[in-house]
């Protein structure tokens, strides 16, 4: 797993937290969550120090969104990760999306036969 999240500023604390900055208006999604936990996931690895937290940064409305990255959270990367080298290894597609309107951003939008 690799990424480029938000700069993690350096503190002398034994804990981090990774932020991700957001301009929409719409509550903070799971699958928001799921990666805001990845990137605290490849902090921990990278820095060597817990992320028990990361926080959902929407600049527009002035608010942080604090998430929790706990066991349940952390099984969803980990479930996710899998689900994705599944789908590398077989050289499959993910199922199409119910909100259609996602499509229009998809890198999977040209191969995709169930939509297009």
């Amino acid at each position: 797993m690799s990424a480029e999240p938000e700069p993690i500023p350096q503190s002398e604390s034994e804990e981090q937290a990774p932020s991700s900055a957001s301009a929409s208006d719409a509550p903070l999604a799971e699958n928001h969550r799921v990666q805001l936990a990845a990137y605290a996931m490849l902090a921990e690895r990278q820095l060597r120090k817990p992320c028990p937290a990361a926080f959902a940064v929407f600049a527009d409305r002035g608010e942080i969104e604090e998430i929790a990255v706990d066991d349940e959270l952390r099984g969803r990367v980990t479930a996710a990760l899998i689900e994705m080298r599944h789908m590398l290894e077989e050289q499959d597609f993910p199922q199409p999306t119910p909100v259609r309107a996602r499509c229009a951003h998809c890198e999977f939008r040209n191969f995709c036969g169930d939509v297009f």
